[in-house]
């Protein structure tokens, strides 16, 4: 029944219109199909325009958002991807340990020993930050803060092996 009502509807709107429709370029067509399938929408759902108007706003808005998740998450992708050191710096005056990624690890080392004069660099392997992650992830109940994990010897010194297996391998 309401495809029937639906059709006649179009039938009607297209008729209204008069075959001067068809005698325009496609474009002109094209928006006033366009007009004719928002009318028909409108008319089929009970809608009024402003709601209609409103439903459309908040599809777009939903598309671009997806469309800029997207985006991040290629981005991100795109970091994790990126080579560079792992490195496993210690800050001698609270025992704790930083598990990091840098480009140059030396230079970070002396960042941050800008920020904290007692701090050491243990090893670094070449890696990227999925890898330091990983780590992350492998200690997460160590994390203190950050970066920072208080590690025991024995953790160390497995990463420590790991990073010389890898320098050996590379």
């Amino acid at each position: 029944m309401n495809q029937l009502r639906d059709s006649l509807l179009f039938e009607g709107a297209v008729t209204a219109m008069g075959c001067r429709v068809w005698q325009e370029p496609p474009a002109t067509r094209r928006a006033a199909l366009r007009v004719i399938s928002i009318a028909l929408r409108l008319v089929s759902e009970n809608r009024t325009e402003a709601e209609y108007r409103a439903w459309r706003l908040a599809a777009y808005r939903r598309q671009q958002k997806s469309k800029i998740n997207d985006n991040r998450e290629m981005l991100h992708q795109k970091k994790m991807k990126r080579e560079g050191f792992v490195y496993l710096c210690r800050n001698n005056r609270n025992g704790l340990t930083k598990i990091g990624f840098s480009k140059v690890p030396d230079f970070r080392e002396s960042t941050l020993q800008s920020e904290e004069p007692d701090v050491a660099m243990l090893c670094q392997m070449r890696g990227t930050m999925a890898d330091e992650k990983n780590l992350h992830k492998l200690y997460a109940k160590h994390r203190v803060r950050g970066e920072w994990f208080r590690l025991s010897q024995e953790d160390i010194n497995l990463i420590a092996v790991v990073a010389t297996v890898v320098k050996a391998i590379a």
